[in-house]
């Protein structure tokens, strides 16, 4: 991944009064594998027409191999697209269907049948559905074939549109592991789009958290993880999500405190450095497995965030994991532990220790720490 393969410049789309796409960029460099990541209606299937050529940016530029691409053509671009909904021609046989990019472009008939049989192989179907039709095929034979058809094209940027959405749960565990070792083997800059952080935290290198035609944040997936630049992010990553209280900002002599109603968090040596940048709204976040347990009373550690008095609404005990649920007035909390001694209607005291401690302004959802 020396080069950059694909760059997206500051990309506007709008249909009318309503602009899907709001001045995103990103880059996508050779053999990287980058995911969109985000809620329904964010932008990212629009993202990828555009990059396709199957859309028109309103504004910004979309540039492959150093050259910009807005007004090319979807053939000239040479990219390749795996739709969700798999688009298969219904008179066509599998072979055929894999080989017509091929076809249509007057490749030689022995290059057309070694590319078709490679690229058959790669995504496992066996030789004998290559001549049958497309409605003798299962769901999740059409997808590979629709996987097929574009690899043949070798072409220069891949582009998957949540290609796993209409497969079952077993089959698109399995599917995601075949996808993920064949993006290992090709090697080609492939833009992945997704609702799904799972598939993304498994296939993509980097990932681009969209949100209402915006990227809030394009990172490494362990930075995505562990320093969430937005309280969006912060809780759309991750299984359980990240916990949030918000609070109140109060300052009392030489202290800094959230205050969250029910309890008062002393957060002065987290944000000394950053006073001047706290709004008088914070959120306070933390993820589950960083939550520690103990009985009513136990000694607290003086420098970690303490809630006291915490009641168990729900232990979901999965493996030799629990996931146990609380709640504190009208605050809902997640813990995650493998102490199974505790049962539902406990009291419990629960800490964080400092360095698990995000907080976030409360009214633009920016990360402070």
């Amino acid at each position: 991944m020396d080069s950059v393969k694909l760059r997206v410049e500051n990309l506007v789309k709008k249909y009318g009064d309503f602009t899907a796409v709001r001045g995103i960029s990103f880059d996508v460099m050779e053999g990287e594998v980058v995911a969109l990541l985000g809620p329904s209606g964010c932008g990212k299937t629009t993202t990828l027409k555009c990059i396709a050529g199957l859309e028109k940016p309103t504004a910004g530029n979309i540039y492959i191999d150093g050259e910009l691409v807005n007004d090319l053509e979807p053939w000239e671009r040479n990219v390749a697209m795996v739709f969700q909904f798999y688009v298969m021609y219904p008179r066509l046989k599998v072979y055929d269907q894999i080989a017509f990019p091929l076809k249509a472009r007057n490749v030689p008939e022995n290059e057309v049948k070694k590319r078709v049989l490679e690229a058959a192989e790669r995504v496992r179907l066996s030789k004998d559905l290559l001549d049958k039709p497309v409605s003798a095929l299962k769901i999740d034979e059409k997808q590979r074939v629709a996987i097929a058809r574009a690899l043949v094209r070798e072409p220069r940027i891949f582009l998957l549109d949540e290609p796993l959405t209409n497969l079952d749960a077993s089959l698109r565990i399995q599917i995601r592991g075949e996808i993920k070792k064949l993006l290992d083997e090709i090697k080609v800059a492939t833009v992945y789009v997704t609702h799904d952080q799972l598939e993304a935290m498994i296939l993509a290198n980097r990932i681009a958290v969209m949100r209402d035609g915006k990227i809030l944040q394009f990172d490494l997936k362990d930075r995505l993880y562990n320093k969430p630049s937005d309280l969006f992010v912060a809780t759309f990553i991750g299984s359980p999500p990240m916990n949030i209280i918000y609070c109140s900002l109060k300052k009392e002599k030489n202290k800094i405190y959230a205050d969250a109603g029910e309890t008062k968090f002393d957060i002065t040596d987290l944000v000394r450095d950053k006073a001047d940048q706290l709004s008088e709204e914070l959120a306070i976040g933390f993820r589950p497995e960083f939550v520690e347990f103990g009985d009513v009373g136990f000694k607290l550690d003086e420098k970690s965030l303490c809630l006291k008095s915490c009641k168990i609404t729900l232990i979901e005990r999965i493996g030799d994991k629990n996931f146990v649920h609380m709640s504190i007035g009208d605050k809902l909390l997640i813990g995650r532990t493998r102490i199974s001694r505790f049962r539902e209607g406990d009291f419990i005291d629960i800490t964080v220790k400092p360095e698990h401690i995000h907080i976030f302004d409360g009214k633009s959802g920016k990360a402070i720490i």
